[in-house]
């Protein structure tokens, strides 16, 4: 019998604790969230990490929802997981944007070398 009573206690004990541990609203995991998606957004994001940004968009919107129904520990949980996503996303654009410039640069450079022979096998005035 007094086994049975602390299997009882041990999830009653948890969920006290999982209760108490985010009594207020995770409003500085939300401000990130919304942060990080908006600098996302001003970025290329949408452009080249499309998928990302809906799915920080759905977290971050999820987030507030639970913190409307009082679920705080989820609600700062699902905030996380919309700056990570929205990180990710800035990362990703930044990324592939760095890539086409440095292919812009080499293309560029491939024609100036261009010039350059071509400069060269142009023959002088003197005919040499």
């Amino acid at each position: 019998m007094r086994m049975v009573k602390d299997i009882v206690k041990v999830p009653l004990l948890l969920m006290v604790m999982v209760g108490c541990a985010a009594k207020n609203p995770p409003e500085a995991e939300l401000s990130n969230a919304k942060l990080a998606l908006a600098q996302a957004e001003a970025s290329q994001a949408q452009k080249y990490a499309a998928d990302l940004v809906e799915s920080a968009k759905r977290k971050l919107a999820h987030a507030q929802e639970l913190v409307k129904k009082g679920a705080y520990e989820a609600a700062k949980i699902e905030a996380e997981e919309a700056y990570v996503d929205a990180k990710a996303a800035l990362a990703r654009s930044e990324s592939l944007e760095t890539k086409q410039q440095v292919e812009a640069l080499k293309k560029e450079i491939r024609m100036i070398k261009e010039e350059f022979t071509t400069i060269e096998e142009v023959p002088d005035e003197t005919g040499k």
